[in-house]
């Protein structure tokens, strides 16, 4: 049976009130929301009310006895969260999940312009467009006062607390976001301590899927050096002096962030499930969306390469064994798309459980049936991750002809090149881990091209000393 008599003592535990913050401007670059989420969530502070708007396919302050799943998508910095919801419900329908089964929200974290633009009500809460992705508290300006301040990462664990109280048969909680969702939802799955509350309280498992997000926290003040693909040091002469700072590192978090001590926001973190989306087309480093500031170009010059490092990073600081609870899965043929990545397999399978996912990703074949003739190129690595060697397979429609296949480190260098001839429309090679020199590579992630006479296609391996 569900211990309710601990909720609000924990609640008030987690939505600790900061004095009120005066600011006199709002984020001039935000662009106001068109529509505001049609349902209301209250936080109570220091005896004060006040709310965020939400979307969801069932109330979130009612009592669902058939709900065992809850899914909550952040929007992303445009904060449609009506998109959330129709990802979420696009993704849930490719799953055959029954509705009444799933509880699936989309908060809304506004800013001022929101606030002005919409005529909102004085309880509705605002945050800087920068801060509600990090955790932040919300703002009070003169235009709009609001009595009390609260972090967008505590409205978070009081909407699963509450959603948990009413749920008597939840087991499962999924926390995702794409783009600026993405940064809220990694930052989130290091430092909340509500996941151990539920599991304690309630027997509930979390989850969390990050999609293409344009930075993560690293968890110490080294970085990839630059030149190499595997190699992590403490920069001598960094480009920026605030490259470890909070939200790019540990240095400098903000009071949510710091009510964790850092070696557990280390440790929790290294034992939550998350699983990294990342789109193979989101390689543009001129993306206007793209964070270009100093600590966010260290990471990487565009989305892909940066989660690719981020997941070197996290083998490079825990060890092999954070891929177990860790994963990162590349999407192909998508770019920064929130319903591409979402609907994806992957996306499917990390928000419902839902048919499956590796890390070898490779060209979707349309539906067919045993005895059709193949329609598409196919490519594959395995075993994946490889340790010492993998056997890269191929096949391909009416393949004859040359053929190349090339493997790249996540910088684009070619490191190993393949030759073959394509005779039945199918082969395969092995690849001993080493460069065209002889080289040892070191671990990471590379890409696997295969050029092929009717085009290209590739996939990912992740290769481990």
């Amino acid at each position: 049976m569900r211990q309710k008599s601990a909720l609000a003592q924990v609640a008030a535990c987690l939505l600790t009130l900061l004095p009120v913050a005066l600011v006199t401007a709002s984020d001039a670059s935000a662009q106001a929301v068109t529509h505001v989420g049609s349902q209301r969530f209250s936080v109570t502070i220091s005896g004060h009310t006040l709310k965020i708007p939400y979307d969801a396919n069932q109330s979130i302050t009612s009592a669902h006895s058939s709900v065992v799943r809850l899914v909550v998508l952040v929007h992303g910095g445009n904060r449609h969260c009506e998109t959330a919801l129709n990802n979420m419900q696009s993704a849930a329908s490719t799953a055959g999940v029954n509705n009444t089964t799933s509880l699936l929200v989309g908060p809304q974290f506004l800013v001022e312009d929101d606030i002005s633009a919409n005529s909102l009500a004085s309880d509705m809460l605002f945050w800087d467009s920068d801060g509600w992705k990090q955790g932040d508290q919300s703002l009070s300006t003169s235009a709009h006062p609001r009595p009390a301040n609260v972090s967008t990462f505590a409205v978070m664990d009081s909407m699963l607390l509450k959603i948990a109280s009413l749920c008597p048969n939840l087991k499962t909680i999924v926390i995702g976001g794409h783009s600026s969702g993405g940064q809220f939802t990694t930052r989130y799955a290091a430092g909340n301590r509500v996941e151990q509350v539920l599991a304690q309280q309630y027997g509930i498992k979390m989850s969390y899927v990050v999609a293409n997000p344009s930075s993560y926290m690293y968890l110490n003040s080294e970085r990839l050096v630059t030149g190499t693909t595997n190699t992590w040091a403490i920069p001598a002469n960094p480009p920026c002096s605030d490259y470890n700072t909070y939200k790019y590192g540990m240095s400098g978090r903000n009071s949510y962030m710091t009510a964790v001590p850092g070696s557990q926001l280390i440790s929790q973190f290294s034992s939550r499930k998350i699983t990294d989306l990342l789109g193979e087309d989101d390689i543009d480093p001129a993306d206007s969306d793209l964070d270009t500031r100093c600590p966010a170009e260290m990471e990487g010059a565009y989305r892909l390469i940066r989660g690719l490092n981020f997941r070197n990073y996290l083998i490079h600081y825990y060890g092999p064994s954070i891929l177990g609870v860790h994963s990162t899965m590349t999407v192909p043929g998508v770019a920064h798309d929130s319903n591409g990545m979402f609907t994806s397999s992957c996306g499917v399978y990390a928000l419902f459980g839902f048919g499956s996912c590796s890390t070898t990703v490779s060209v979707q074949d349309a539906p067919r049936t045993p005895g059709d003739a193949l329609q598409h190129a196919q490519l594959t690595c395995a075993p994946n991750p490889a340790r010492n060697q993998a056997t890269i397979s191929f096949a391909v429609p009416n393949g004859q002809g040359p053929a190349t296949v090339s493997v790249f480190d996540v910088r684009g260098r070619l490191v190993r090149g393949f030759t073959t001839e394509l005779s039945s429309g199918k082969g395969s090679l092995v690849w001993d881990g080493r460069s065209n020199s002889g080289r040892d590579l070191s671990s990471g992630v590379y890409f696997v091209k295969l050029d092929h006479p009717g085009g290209t296609v590739k996939t990912a391996v992740v290769l481990l000393r």
